[in-house]
């Protein structure tokens, strides 16, 4: 988590794929939720301007596959990153952590 230089609030995602399964990254894309509301996004970096606050981010494959989810605390003019590794199978849990 660091402060933004710009002064906004914001969650900073990067979404990859277990580097043995290429096939996962070309047939299912990130499904991104947070708190409520979902982006299906390609692989790769994504920032989304929240309000400060508690978030829910939830990321799944396909809709439901290598689901992860975190809770995070984002105050203001804060911008925290997390990194997302899809799981080496579709029917196994993806993996999301906090950078720090």
């Amino acid at each position: 988590m660091t402060d933004s230089p710009n002064g906004k609030t914001a969650i900073i995602l990067r979404t990859r794929s277990h580097p043995l399964k290429f096939l996962v990254a070309f047939l299912y894309k990130p499904f991104v939720t947070i708190d409520g509301s979902t982006s299906v996004l390609p692989w790769g970096e994504h920032c989304f301007e929240v309000t400060p606050g508690p978030h829910e981010v939830r990321i799944a494959l396909g809709g439901s596959q290598g689901l992860a989810r975190v809770d995070i605390d984002v105050q203001q003019g804060q911008t925290v990153r997390l990194n997302y590794r899809g799981p080496p199978n579709y029917l196994m849990e993806g993996k999301i952590e906090i950078v720090t």
